[in-house]
């Protein structure tokens, strides 16, 4: 071979390797071929996009779920621990054993009515395939038994207060952003409860007095923040909904809007949500504009996935101060937990 030759080998080896790890990398990026034609992993992916996305959301409440079922075990062991501490304690007081000390506990439970396991039965009519005579004394131990479980419950409780128990595990909290959404309250409040809502959502409407409550109550103390997930399964309306909603928000409109249309649930169609718009003073020409490009569908998106990131399945969910609470709970659940969190930063 002359070197010129040999030159030229030279030359064509690396451009030989690059061709041969081109066919390599597009071979393995086959993942079928249909008439010898084929079918790109690229292809693929975008096919199934938005079921692996509701994939990787499912992933992501698992792991939050997983995270919250590592704080009730801890939770749980640690309220066992105390207990066992504090019988151990009267026990030592009364001198008695807490076997005997339980027992008795257990036997002051009040006995257990007729009229209560009739009561009971009647209740449950409807999974119960039997006669009261027949599942009369199965009824009487069940009802025994609660009893005894909430006697023994309230000792503890009791023993609690009079030894002095602090529990000093830190509330469970799922870091959950509340910058930059549609809020009302001071920026800088103690307090901020992050709302994962649907306008649809009957609960959710069935919340906002406790919300608004909280809000007049814990003036100056208290932000509410609201973030969007609309259950698109079951509320045909609760997407575009909340895309009005920030529509409204770019003239300034969002709360006027939020609660117009949770006042009126069952009008949430497009054109129903055009005429609420221009009912509270905005722009239609802009509202419209934006309602119908779709500009807000990946800003709802965003808040669908960092709801999964926090465990959220369901509305309405409140995050106070990073501490989770699910469904529409009372004004005094949430009011316990800003209480709470105000001792615990000393902002009483």
């Amino acid at each position: 071979m002359t070197r010129a030759a040999a030159r030229r080998s030279v030359r064509l080896v690396p451009a030989l390797l690059f061709a041969g790890a081109l066919t390599a990398w597009a071979d393995r990026h086959v993942v079928a071929t249909v008439d010898d034609r084929p079918v790109h992993r690229d292809e693929l992916l975008a096919a199934a996009a938005f079921a692996l996305e509701e994939t990787e959301l499912q992933r992501l409440r698992c792991q939050a779920e997983a995270d919250r079922n590592h704080d009730d075990v801890l939770r749980s062991f640690l309220r066992d621990l105390v207990h066992r501490r504090l019988l151990d304690l009267e026990a030592g007081r009364t001198g008695t054993t807490v076997d005997a000390m339980l027992a008795s506990v257990r036997a002051s439970a009040p006995p257990v009515e007729t009229q209560a396991v009739e009561r009971f039965y009647l209740q449950n009519r409807d999974r119960i395939p039997y006669s009261l005579a027949a599942v009369a004394d199965q009824i009487r131990a069940y009802l025994r038994q609660q009893a005894e479980q909430r006697a023994e419950a309230e000792f503890l409780s009791a023993l609690e207060r009079r030894f002095a128990v602090d529990y000093r595990l830190e509330p469970f909290r799922i870091a959950v952003d509340a910058d930059g959404f549609a809020a009302r309250g001071p920026a800088d409040a103690p307090v901020t409860i992050v709302e994962f809502s649907d306008f649809e959502c009957p609960f959710c409407a069935s919340i906002l007095p406790a919300l608004k409550r909280a809000e007049q109550e814990y003036a100056g103390k208290l932000r509410v923040v609201y973030r969007h997930f609309p259950l698109t399964e079951i509320h045909a309306h609760a997407q575009k909904a909340a895309e009005a909603a920030l529509c409204a928000g770019e003239q300034g409109g969002f709360w006027e809007l939020h609660d117009l249309m949770f006042a009126e649930q069952g009008a949430l169609s497009v054109p129903d949500l055009k005429d609420k718009a221009g009912r509270i003073g905005l722009d239609r020409t802009g509202f419209d504009a934006c309602l119908d490009s779709g500009r807000h569908y990946e800003t709802v998106r965003a808040d669908i996935r960092a709801a999964a990131v926090a465990g959220v399945s369901g509305t309405p969910a409140l995050f106070v101060n990073g501490r989770p609470l699910s469904g529409a709970v009372p004004f005094e659940t949430i009011a316990a937990a800003i209480d709470d969190e105000l001792d615990r930063l000393g902002a009483r």
